[in-house]
């Protein structure tokens, strides 16, 4: 076994809420084939559609350490895990399964999209846009920031979805703590405090 898989039966607990058996797996488009879709089955876990991201703790990749954007986003978002097809392929006996931190844990999240980052990362902005409760997606920078700025410290967290340029220079989000570009999501696995 090389050191970048990880063997693991249908009776391991993967954490605390997700074994082979409680996994509802994502397949993005050009991997759903049917022999994919069997070897999911074959281990116990449930197929879930793309349009129904949100109930998804499982997203294929052909490489988890190297994502496509969007679904690095949607682990970021939401605490999935990202798996190789190999990994259901052999009932988890190889392959790997990468483990995302959500992005914050309090109680309210409030985010908000600029049209910048929406343009330059349409797959991402719509995880976000489906990203379900306790995010609240607001739709005006304005509001966002006075949203934030009145809830700060009262168990909520304030993510600004923003381009690089974005991040450095827009004088409105200085005090929002977590600004995220897609270069973010993409550098670690584990995206638990990014500021």
């Amino acid at each position: 076994q090389s050191p970048g898989d990880r063997a693991v039966d249908d009776s391991v607990m993967l954490t605390d809420d997700v074994s082979m058996r409680t996994m509802k797996v994502m397949i993005p488009g050009p991997m759903n084939t049917r022999k994919l879709r069997e070897a999911v089955a074959d281990c116990g876990a449930q197929v879930v559609r793309s349009s129904n991201v949100n109930q998804a703790n499982v997203i294929i990749q052909q490489d988890p350490t190297r994502p496509k954007t969007s679904a690095s986003f949607a682990a970021f978002l939401f605490g999935l895990y990202i798996a190789s097809p190999r990994f259901f392929h052999s009932k988890g006996t190889k392959g790997m399964l990468v483990p995302y931190r959500k992005v914050c844990n309090s109680r309210r999240r409030l985010a908000w999209v600029s049209r910048e980052f929406r343009a330059l990362h349409p797959d991402a902005a719509g995880w976000v846009d489906a990203a379900p409760s306790p995010w609240i997606i607001m739709a005006d920078k304005d509001k966002f920031v006075e949203r934030a700025r009145r809830y700060k410290g009262l168990g909520s967290t304030a993510t600004a979805f923003v381009s690089t340029r974005e991040q450095q220079q827009d004088p409105d989000l200085k005090n929002i703590l977590y600004k995220v570009t897609a270069n973010d999501a993409m550098k670690l696995p584990d995206l638990g405090a990014l500021k």
